[in-house]
């Protein structure tokens, strides 16, 4: 992974894309509380990624799973602390 200089933000190459491709695919069957807190990405979605992607070897899933669960908490981590700040910001309107 390398970083620009312009913007900091990571540039992704070769397997690093695939699980991040494989993340943003499996955060569309997240589920969100009622305040839009997100939880993790279930395992059971990833298992099913798995077989529907042919990813049988179990070094390829526990690398998935790996990486998957690191940008999830990342995620969740991001997220819920923009939830938390939008919450404290209603409740002063209030």
């Amino acid at each position: 992974m390398k970083t620009t200089s312009a913007d900091d933000k990571p540039q992704l190459e070769g397997p690093e894309v695939f699980y991040y491709q494989a993340f943003r695919t499996l955060s569309r069957s997240r589920q969100y509380s009622q305040v839009g807190q997100p939880f993790a990405i279930p395992l059971s979605e990833i298992t099913a990624y798995c077989e529907l992607f042919r990813i049988h070897g179990l070094d390829e899933r526990e690398r998935l799973l790996f990486f998957v669960h690191q940008m999830d908490d990342a995620y969740i981590e991001v997220r819920s602390k923009q939830v938390k700040d939008e919450l404290d910001r209603e409740r002063r309107k209030h």
